[in-house]
């Protein structure tokens, strides 16, 4: 029997998941681009930065933003949040990938590199990101679609 997800019936689901995983990632992409252009800073913002690059699906990550430091994102999204929590097992796998990205950014010579991990899933009660240095994001696809409606 295939490892692929299916419905009750039987039929194929990996590519509409897939997909979906893969919209949101472009949507929340979009939506954080758009807040580096805005004309004022969000409330209880600091300062301004001058964006120097701003590249999605590069290095091995979701979005990479470059001003005077590197920040490399991730998007993990689900149609049934509460039901695929975000382990340790999960957080091992995403940290092997941030680090593999900064390794292939080491060019950039920008200091510090922070690592995002955005997501509407929760993360489980034994999951600490900040062991690997990961800052967890709650990702709400209706704001991402907020704030590029409001840009557009």
């Amino acid at each position: 029997m295939s490892s692929r997800r299916r419905d009750n019936e039987g039929s194929d689901l990996g590519g509409f998941f897939a997909l979906v995983g893969y919209t949101q990632q472009m949507l929340g992409s979009a939506a954080q681009f758009v807040r580096c252009l805005a004309p004022a800073p969000p409330p209880n913002q600091e300062g301004w930065e001058v964006v120097q690059s701003f590249e999605v699906e590069t290095h091995g990550q979701d979005a990479k933003f470059v001003s005077g430091r590197l920040v490399l994102t991730q998007y993990k999204v689900s149609v049934n949040p509460d039901r695929y929590p975000i382990g340790p097992a999960a957080l091992e796998k995403i940290a092997a990938s941030f680090q593999k990205s900064e390794g292939k950014c080491e060019k950039l010579s920008l200091e510090p590199i922070e690592r995002i991990l955005r997501s509407n899933r929760p993360l489980s009660s034994t999951a600490r990101p900040d062991k690997y240095g990961i800052k967890y994001e709650q990702y709400n696809p209706l704001d991402a679609r907020r704030d590029v409606k409001a840009y557009a």
